[in-house]
């Protein structure tokens, strides 16, 4: 969720403080489908945007279940 969305994972994570989580806004606006951790070394729990490819998902669990008996 929010892989090229900045301003999704800033929402996502503004009222998480209270665990220690912590986003480098400044990272968190540059980064756009590149495996970054956006959470900043203070902070206790790590966030990481992670690409990923829906429509390949989409298609193997497609091929799965037309291809199965």
């Amino acid at each position: 969720m929010g892989e090229n969305e900045s301003f999704l994972r800033e929402a996502v994570c503004a009222n998480l403080d209270f665990c220690g989580l912590e986003i480098d806004l400044n990272l968190n606006r540059v980064t756009r489908a590149t495996e970054t951790k956006i959470s900043t070394s203070r902070s206790k729990i790590d966030v990481w945007v992670i690409p990923t490819n829906e429509e390949i998902i989409i298609a193997r669990n497609a091929w799965a279940k037309i291809s199965t008996p």
